[in-house]
Formats: C-alpha cells, structure tokens, sequence
C-alpha cells in the first residue's frame, strides 16, 4: 500500500498524519516517531527521514504523575465521605465473599444491582481500576444467565479474582493513611460510630423517656441531611468532565432537617445512580442545549422539606431535578415492550410508565456504558428508599427535565443499617 507519491494531491504534510507517531515496542521501551521531508533543487521530494525518540523515561514519568494525581483525589474523596469509603469497602468485601461461595443468588438482579451500585461508588472515590474490575464483573454476570454452570463458575471467578486484586491493592495503599493515630486536641474523646447507635439502642430497649430519647437522637446521632447531600455535587463535576457535559453547581434549597446518618448511608450509595443517569441521559450537550433556547450549562437542584399526606403521616421529601431533555414514555414503552410483554404497564398513562424505571431493571439506552445504561441504577435507589420505609416517585417532562420525589419517614429508626 502506497500512502504518498510525490505528485499525489494530497501534500506530504497532510500524507504524514495518517502515519504513527509512536511505536510501543516488545521491551515496553516507547519510541516517538517523526517524518521530515528531504527536497531537491526544484523542491521536489526526494526522500524521507524517519526520526525516533526513545521517550520511555517521559511516558514513565507521565503515569507516575498520573497516577499520583489520582490517588490525591482518592484521598481526599475519601476524607470527605470517610463513612461512605468504609461503606463501599464493606460491601466490596461482602460481594467478594459471595463470589467466592457462587451461590445461586449471584445471578438475580438483587446482586446486580449491589454490584453496580458498589461500582458507582468506587468511581465516585477515584478507584478507577476498581471500578473497572466491577464493571467487568457485570458483564459477566450478565453473560453468566445463559451459559453452563461450570463455563459459568469459570468466568466468575475470574472476575473475582481481578476485583480483590484491585481491593487489595487500595486496602495496601491505605492503610499507613487511614491506620494512622493523628495527633488529636486535647480533651477531645473519641468514640466509634457503633458505640454511639449501641448506645441509643440501649436508651430505646430502657424505656428512657420520649423525650430524652429524642434529644439523644437529634443531637449527637443527627447530622443536616445537606451535609449527607453535598457528596452529589462532589460526584456530579469530575463526571460532567468525562462525559463532556456542562454543569452549574446543585442548587440546595429548602428546610434544615436533621438526620441520623447511619441509615442513609445505602441510599447515599445508590444515588450515585442518579446523578449518573442525569449526567448521561438527561443533561444535554452544551451545543445540543443551546440549539433548544437553554443555557449551555445545565442546572440540578435538590429540595429538602418536611410534609405531611392526607392521612397525616410526616414525611421527609427530597427533591433531586434536572432541566435536561426529560424522560421520552414511548421509549420507556418499546423496552418494556422487551422485558414484560404481558405486564400491567400497558394499562397506564405517560406518567405511569415513566415510574416503571424505578421496578423494572430497564433503560432507555440501547448500550450500557461505564456510568449507566443497565437498568440497574433506578432500582437500587427504589430497593433503598423502600428499605428505609419511604417511597420515589419520578416525573418527567420531555424537553424541561426531570424530577425524583423521595419521601421518607420523619423519624428513621436509629437500628436501621
């Protein structure tokens, strides 16, 4: 194959660029490459000199930097949210655990649906690698449903074996860290978490007073819920980056409602989902945006509030929304046309079927990406927020954006995990 010929139309210049410009070789030695024109008297192209760097050392020391880079923005991700890593980290093991037993189980979407909220998380933390392997791990599982049980055990494993491998890896480079016995003011006393709720358990089993009970409660076990929500803003910016999506901050309006953490704590997890689907589904491209009569940034908003229903049940309601594109209900309709033929979905309105993302293990992409697409996300925030008592509501518009309604009790049990 001839790429250049002196009197082609295409000049040398334009020619050279379809030529590489590197060359990693079989020593993991990397060589630029670069061409330069050799021209006679009457500036012909007489021949071509072919120059190569050996550029191993620089590439070397771009990883280093790299990888320096990001295990600061792990660090400090992590200190951020030091409940939420030990969370992720927990369930990271316990997913390991199960791979490790191959139950049965492993292949019902309660699973998957842990797996990839473990997975959002990891990424949330900058564990890139670790993310990865887990994704690797869905697709896996994925693939698992319909092959033999041993081809099945096979596949499995060796997805496991790649995701401790990572686990590994960050359990080492964090210990020193996170080990580490810092020098503390003097006075301060320290006390685990699992003190402070085995501590409020046992008022609750003594039959303390009511309201000593909810003193306790308010005061040292309850934190702002905007400070448990500020974690989606520190999610949404490095994403909007790599899906090349413009973003204002959140928006936080609404009461000042305090929480006791530890129950939420799951739901936190799974809200990564959230802003996962509205980054990548909802929030359009800045040209995209600007072609509509938006702003070529997008806004999401969260809304905290205390209500109360009809049958004077108190409510705390969380209100995350987008101005994206919206929910498209004939498309939500063609893929539970796949998934449930039969399903009572076909009875119900535009909004109806919108709400079936939360129950129904669907997307409205035809490809799973790193960040969404697998239909899991929605219902692992369902399953959470159920869990805790509470229910989700979704309501969308096409072309004006989205809304997530979560309504959970006013008092959450301070025993839930």
């Amino acid at each position: 194959c001839v790429l250049y010929m002196p009197d082609h139309a295409m000049g040398f210049e334009d020619a050279a660029r379809f030529l590489p410009d590197h060359m990693e070789r079989s020593d993991g030695h990397t060589v630029m490459l670069e061409y330069r024109p050799v021209r006679d008297k009457e500036e012909r192209l007489s021949s071509i000199v072919l120059i190569a760097t050996d550029r191993t050392e620089e590439k070397q020391a771009q990883k280093r930097a790299e990888h320096e880079r990001q295990f600061a923005a792990m660090i400090c991700a992590i200190f951020a949210e030091r409940q939420s890593f030990v969370l992720t980290m927990n369930q990271t093991s316990e997913i390991l655990t199960r791979l490790g037993r191959f139950e049965e189980t492993l292949f019902q979407a309660d699973f998957f649906r842990a797996v990839h909220t473990i997975k959002g998380a990891a990424l949330h933390f900058k564990m890139e690698n670790l993310g990865q392997a887990l994704h690797k791990l869905e697709q896996k599982l994925r693939e698992g449903k319909t092959l033999p049980v041993h081809e099945a055990r096979e596949q499995l494993d060796s997805a496991r074996a790649e995701v401790q491998l990572e686990y590994g890896r960050i359990q080492n480079a964090l210990r020193d860290i996170l080990g580490a016995d810092e020098d503390r003011p003097q006075g301060l006393i320290e006390v685990d978490e699992e003190s402070i709720y085995q501590f409020g358990k046992l008022l609750k089993q003594q039959h303390v007073s009511p309201d000593i009970y909810f003193a306790y409660q308010t005061t040292i076990l309850s934190v702002p819920l905007f400070t448990l929500l500020k974690t989606l803003d520190r999610q949404m910016l490095p994403l909007a980056e790599k899906l090349e999506k413009r973003v204002k901050p959140i928006v936080f309006s609404g009461e000042a409602v305090r929480v006791p953490s530890r129950p939420l704590q799951h739901l936190l997890l799974a809200l990564t989902h959230v802003m996962h689907n509205i980054l990548d589904h909802g929030i359009e491209a800045p040209i995209t945006r600007m072609a509509k009569g938006k702003d070529a940034q997008g806004q999401i908003s969260v809304k905290v509030c205390r209500t109360a229903d009809s049958r004077g049940e108190k409510w705390i309601e969380i209100v995350i929304a987008d101005d994206g594109a919206g929910i498209d209900p004939n498309r939500v309709r063609q893929k539970l046309l796949e998934a449930d033929p039969e399903g009572q979905w076909r009875f119900e309105d535009d909004a109806g079927v919108i709400q079936s993302l939360l129950t129904h293990d669907i997307s409205t992409r035809d490809e799973a990406t790193m960040f969404s697409g697998r239909g899991a996300g929605m219902s692992a925030v369902h399953q959470e927020v159920l869990r805790l008592g509470g229910r989700a509501q979704l309501r969308s518009e096409m072309h004006k954006g989205t809304e997530l309604i979560i309504q959970l009790p006013e008092t959450l049990e301070v025993g839930m995990a």
